[in-house]
């Protein structure tokens, strides 16, 4: 696979990474630095305003009047969810804390099957 990934990065006429992380790990398997680009995934703030606290929706949930630790994004190798579960697990005592997780990708299935 290491094979392809350099092949891939060779015959590349430009390569985009979505953080300067993954741009550095791109040249150090074989891609130009010279065309690679970093452009960040982002968010319009301007779509999201303050509102009321919904505890008909945390009830729902399951955690009305609890602290949510939240990751919202890609579950994939490169992003250290494992930190996540290690952090759940030492507060597997504490009633008042929950984490959420939302997301998919190549971990998604793993982060299911934690306890």
């Amino acid at each position: 696979m290491e094979w392809l990934e350099r092949f891939a990065y060779r015959k590349a006429d430009r390569i985009v990474a979505v953080t300067n992380a993954f741009k550095v790990h791109i040249v150090a398997h074989g891609g130009s630095e010279s065309k690679t680009t970093v452009i960040r995934n982002g968010v319009d703030l301007g779509f999201f305003v303050d509102q009321p606290r919904d505890d008909a929706f945390a009830g729902s949930l399951g955690v009305k009047g609890k602290f949510v630790a939240a990751y919202v994004g890609t579950h994939g190798m490169a992003h250290g969810l494992d930190v996540i579960f290690d952090a759940a697990e030492m507060l597997r005592d504490r009633d008042d804390i929950v984490f959420l997780t939302a997301g998919d990708g190549a971990e998604r299935k793993l982060s299911r099957h934690k306890n």
